[in-house]
């Protein structure tokens, strides 16, 4: 069972300290998870735009629910989000990132993003 959470709109921040050990798993088995769907996804092994992307907040995505299994190759752990309207940011935005939810800065990004 799932108890009530958080549902509603998030920002997405890559954190900024990643050995290149560890990209360069999590690019493979994102790669491999891809193959194994039908999804529209891009390559993700660009790694001077990964690179660029550390430590910033990338875009927006809304949390619509929560589930506990999913055929989805995506789907990993005890616990999957159900995401829906991803928005990206046209240029990556410095932030300084924390464990778990967090506040961000006031005025941080603008009204238009």
């Amino acid at each position: 069972m799932v108890t009530q959470r958080y549902l509603g709109p998030v920002w997405i921040h890559v954190g900024k300290f990643w050995r290149a050990s560890e990209v360069y798993d999590d690019v493979c088995d994102a790669d491999a998870m891809q193959a194994r769907t039908a999804g529209d996804f891009a390559q993700l092994t660009d790694w001077r735009r990964l690179e660029l992307c550390c430590g910033c907040i990338v875009g927006s995505v809304e949390i619509a629910g929560y589930v506990t299994a999913s055929p989805s190759p995506w789907f990993v752990g005890d616990v999957g989000l159900v995401l829906r309207n991803p928005v990206p940011l046209a240029t990556p935005v410095p932030c300084k990132g924390q464990l778990g939810f967090f506040d961000i800065p006031a005025g941080l990004i603008g009204e238009s993003a």
